[in-house]
This record gives C-alpha cells, sequence and structure tokens, in this order.
C-alpha cells in the first residue's frame, strides 16, 4: 500500500513555517538536524511517507538555493560521510513497498555495502516529482537513485539498527542492515535545487 503526502507549498511563509516547523518535531531531533530551521522563501515541495506497511518512514524537503545555500556544497564536501553522483551505479536505495509492488523488477538483493571500492550508504529511492514545477526536472528514470544525473548526493550520517517501531527487516538489504536510517542533501547547482531528506527502514 502506498501512503504518502506530497505537496507544494505557497501562501503566507509564516503559514508555512508553522506547517513546517510542526511536521519536523514528528521526528527525533537526529533524524532531522540537518533541515533547515525555516523556509525562508517559496515555493517548497514535501514528499513523507509516515506508514510503516510502506517498509520505510521518509520525510524530504525540496527547495531552491539561494545565494548563501550555494555556499553548502563547499561544506557539506567537509563533513560528510560519503558523495554520489545520482547515476552511479553502486547505489543501495530503499524503495517503498508501492514502489515495489507497481515495478518489482527494481528490487535488487545487497549483498554488501562495498561496493566498486568503497562504502555505500544506503539512499532513499527518489520516486518521481513531476507532479510540481519545482521537482519536474530533477527526476529520472534512468539512473539508479530516481534523480538526474547532474544532482549528488551527500550522506550525513547512517546507522544500521531498529529506529522505528513497526518496520519490519527489509529482504533485499545486506546482513548488519536490515534496519536502519540514513540522513543526506542532494543538490543541483546547475538547477539550483536543494533536497534535505531522512529515511528509515
Amino acid at each position: 500500500m502506498m501512503v504518502f503526502l506530497s505537496s507544494c507549498k505557497w501562501g503566507r511563509i509564516s503559514e508555512v513555517n508553522r506547517d513546517y516547523i510542526s511536521e519536523l518535531n514528528h521526528y527525533p531531533k537526529f533524524l532531522v538536524s540537518h533541515f533547515p530551521s525555516e523556509i525562508k522563501s517559496l515555493p517548497i515541495v514535501n514528499y513523507v511517507i509516515n506508514d510503516t506497511t510502506n517498509d520505510c518512514i521518509l520525510y524530504m524537503l525540496v527547495e531552491k538555493m539561494d545565494d548563501g545555500a550555494c555556499n553548502i556544497q563547499d561544506s557539506l564536501n567537509k563533513t560528510v560521510l560519503a558523495k554520489y553522483v545520482a547515476n552511479d551505479l553502486n547505489i543501495v536505495t530503499i524503495k517503498t513497498e508501492g514502489l515495489l509492488e507497481w515495478h518489482p523488477e527494481k528490487i535488487v538483493y545487497y549483498e554488501s555495502l562495498n561496493r566498486g571500492g568503497g562504502v555505500y550508504y544506503p539512499i532513499p529511492y527518489f520516486e518521481s516529482m513531476e507532479d510540481y514545477p519545482l521537482t519536474k526536472d530533477i527526476s529520472s528514470g534512468k539512473t539508479s537513485s530516481g534523480l538526474t544525473d547532474d544532482m549528488i548526493i551527500y550522506i550525513i550520517d547512517s546507522k544500521p539498527g531498529k529506529y522505528w517501531k513497526g518496520l519490519k527487516p527489509n529482504k533485499y538489504m545486506p546482513v548488519g542492515w536490515k534496519n536502519g536510517y540514513s540522513k543526506g542533501i542532494c543538490l543541483s547547482t546547475k538547477k539550483g535545487v536543494l533536497i534535505y531528506w531522512f529515511i528509515v527502514w
């Protein structure tokens, strides 16, 4: 069953911030500590999955990069666990149960996170977000991540273990990582788009 909320938010920024802060408060702080403390410009796009029957919990915020946000890339390069390009074939992705019901050929059974000479921490598979002008140009069914190949994926933190009640062990993840979480940021300076995200499986 695919249950999620996806929305593009306009309107008064004070109201959007009220809703955004309320949403972040639903999650443990360690999962959302890298998200911006407030929304500074609109529109934004939220993508939320809170139903454990989807085999994961996911929260994403997509926004346009402002002039100050462009400096985020330099900061991320110095502090992250890992960095991948969106079309890297070794990427390990967590996919929703709904996506796999519709596209069972997308199941990949991962033997290890050590792939292609490096460690590949799990990321969400970024399902199509083509419904909104802000996100329609960043989705691609041709890459292993679901993002266009100009997007860079930064892993800020990722650990194995049980972090959300009701999530069963993931059948296609490697031993030791059947449950866990990852969080990070994706960006494209070419398109001026940032994606803040976390996923728990």
